[in-house]
């Protein structure tokens, strides 16, 4: 997938974590839409949204609802939960509500960058 500066990765989390986010995929030609939390996320979906970016900063944070929430939004776009570190159990919570890949904020820019974009494609039917 080639990027477009018109289609839009949607980043929800706190400021500090959005900024490390930001940077990495404004990197990737991408446009990005920033909300604090999903409640802030606009009822109707920007028809440029390719991608969510969920940023997790806490263990404990309830990614199933965050998640729902999103779909009940009408956002039907894949979801990459991102953490600065990522283990088992926060990958599993994230893979079994749905999202398609967990990715390390803390990991070389080139592996989170090729993530996303692995994200962004279709599976094989």
């Amino acid at each position: 997938m080639t990027a477009d500066r018109s289609d839009t990765v949607v980043l929800i989390g706190d400021p500090p974590l959005r900024a490390i986010a930001r940077d990495v995929i404004v990197g990737m030609g991408y446009g990005v839409f920033e909300a604090d939390d999903v409640a802030s996320l606009p009822l109707d979906p920007p028809a440029s949204t390719i991608l969510l970016a969920l940023l997790v900063e806490e263990p404990a944070f309830s990614i199933s609802h965050s998640i729902r929430s999103m779909r009940l939004l009408g956002y039907q776009v894949p979801i990459v939960v991102m953490a600065p570190q990522v283990g088992w159990d926060l990958r599993q919570r994230a893979l079994v509500n749905g999202a398609v890949d967990t990715v390390s904020l803390t990991a070389p820019v080139q592996e989170v960058q090729d993530r996303l974009r692995a994200a962004l494609v279709p599976p094989n039917p």
